[in-house]
């Protein structure tokens, strides 16, 4: 848990001129603002501020797959800081590796990520949206269509246990006889078992009639229940309806297929911008974006091409897509001060923090003169571990510091106790995925990543250990490989097999 003090420090960021003015132009309708002199970890505290500030949900959009991925997490510490940990999530939209109907189709983890985050978008539970300017390029269904991909259950409540049936087979779930991991569900008389996608455990669901009597969690080794929920939420596993290949088999028996759906081509296509009133586009670096878009659109119309028949999703006109995107507000965030239509950009000066390279002594130093000259100094740590090692090399080298954030272990109060007592300046220390930092001279603030000196990647604590065998990977491949043989794949294409070469996804 971060303390108050550090939510305020980083919320007072916005009262910088260069920004204040930024922000207050979006507020009074300005299509377009630009800020430049920005270093990548400040561009996500940046966006973070500016989604905080004018309370809106943004679409953060980024060359390709790995500066998204490099954005992510530093976006999601700078908003879930600014914001408290009830704040809504920001999330990834991934392009797509390969358009349905070439060759296997897309990754099925790329299909479940993709799913998940256009219904949460839709239905308010995502505030903003990381993606590479691919993935707007192509059509999307209405809204509507993302917002019942997901379905959610609760006790007391009246519900067809068919329709449920149907709905999980639609949205990529596979029925099995015993639940065992992510995306399986079981159906036995009036109960039905079904591990949610990023869920903990499965849960039971218990009907009598056509009323949810009871919702239970329970292990999927022991099959026993350990506790009652009061409601349960399905996501998504495909943004592409599946449909079996044989309607009258079982479907623990056959494959499903992605088939084209009407609600993703004819009149009624929509783009990504479309997807919430009030949208705020924000660029990282807009001239690379630009022709990073223009290659994109290209291979895509050629991969397209290849396609028989009317097959979806097809690329976006050029004109629709423009349309949809020059309706929305745009915040640019660029390094270099570039020059256009005679304008000058506002620009806020951040510096790169230099690399030690593991050499302590100097490192320490640096700061104590930062603290001597009465700057805010904090330091990210790659994992609980590692703070306390950095919390050690602070009292032997005599440099006064206090934690950002309140650890429930033993470790936690140990180091709470030792913290430099006092209102004198000190360094604080805090878990934080920022592997680079930066220096704002303006606010006299310094925030030094993970590698700045121990030169090491953040190390991310996830809050569970995801059981073996339970990755949607492994799913799909048992599903190939073992309950359904002479399965099809989309677009009724024979898949691949388990030991198939496919390029790695995510992109490290």
């Amino acid at each position: 848990m971060l303390f108050p003090a550090v939510t305020e420090l980083f919320s007072h960021l916005a009262r910088l001129p260069a920004l204040d003015d930024a922000l207050e132009a979006l507020r009074q309708g300005s299509p377009t603002e630009e800020l430049a002199g920005l270093t990548s970890p400040a561009k996500a505290l940046v966006a973070a501020l500016a989604v905080t500030e004018l309370r809106r949900p943004a679409l953060v959009l980024v060359e390709d797959e790995r500066r998204a991925a490099a954005l992510l997490e530093p976006l999601q510490f700078f908003y879930r800081t600014l914001n408290g940990t009830s704040a809504a999530p920001v999330l990834l939209l991934p392009a797509l590796d390969t358009l349905p109907g070439i060759g296997a189709g897309p990754h099925p983890e790329i299909l479940e990520v993709r799913a998940s985050t256009l219904s949460r978008f839709v239905t308010g539970q995502c505030s903003i949206v990381v993606a590479p300017i691919e993935a707007t390029l192509l059509s999307f269904a209405a809204p509507q269509f993302y917002e019942s991909l997901s379905l959610s259950l609760a006790r007391d409540e009246e519900v067809s246990l068919q329709d449920v049936i149907e709905h999980l087979s639609k949205t990529g779930y596979i029925r099995t006889e015993l639940v065992e991991m992510e995306g399986q569900f079981s159906v036995r008389g009036g109960i039905l078992d079904v591990f949610p996608a990023e869920a903990v455990r499965p849960v039971r669901v218990e009907l009598l009639g056509d009323m949810v009597e009871s919702l239970r969690e329970f292990d999927a080794e022991t099959q026993r229940s350990t506790g009652p929920v009061t409601r349960v939420i399905l996501p998504p596993l495909t943004e592409f309806p599946l449909t079996a290949s044989h309607p009258d088999s079982n479907d623990s028996e056959v494959a499903k297929s992605q088939v084209p759906s009407k609600e993703l081509g004819g009149e009624d296509t929509a783009t990504l911008f479309d997807f919430r009133e009030g949208t705020l586009v924000i660029l990282d670096e807009p001239e690379e974006i630009a022709q990073k878009a223009a290659k994109s659109r290209d291979r895509l119309q050629t991969d397209s091409a290849s396609l028989a028949g009317n097959a979806v999703p097809f690329v976006l006109p050029e004109e629709q897509w423009k349309k949809a995107f020059n309706c929305r507000q745009r915040f640019s965030l660029e390094q270099l001060a570039l020059h256009r239509n005679g304008r000058e950009p506002r620009t806020l000066e951040v510096q790169p923090t230099a690399h030690y390279h593991g050499q302590i002594q100097a490192f320490l130093g640096e700061i104590r003169g930062r603290l001597g000259a009465h700057e805010e100094v904090l330091i990210a740590a790659a994992s609980s571990g590692e703070l306390e090692r950095l919390a050690d090399l602070c009292r032997e080298y005599e440099v006064p510091y206090r934690l950002g954030e309140l650890a429930q272990s033993a470790t936690g109060a140990r180091l709470v106790e030792e913290v430099t007592s006092g209102s004198a300046p000190a360094a604080v220390l805090l878990r934080a995925p920022l592997p680079e930092g930066f220096v704002i001279p303006e606010a006299k603030l310094a925030f030094y990543g993970t590698g700045d000196l121990f030169e090491t990647a953040p190390v991310h604590e996830r809050p569970r250990a995801r059981p073996k065998k339970r990755g949607i990977l492994q799913r799909f491949q048992r599903t190939q490989t073992g309950r359904l043989r002479g399965a099809r794949g989309p677009w009724n294409r024979p898949i691949r097999g388990a030991a198939d070469d496919r390029k790695r996804w995510p992109p490290r």
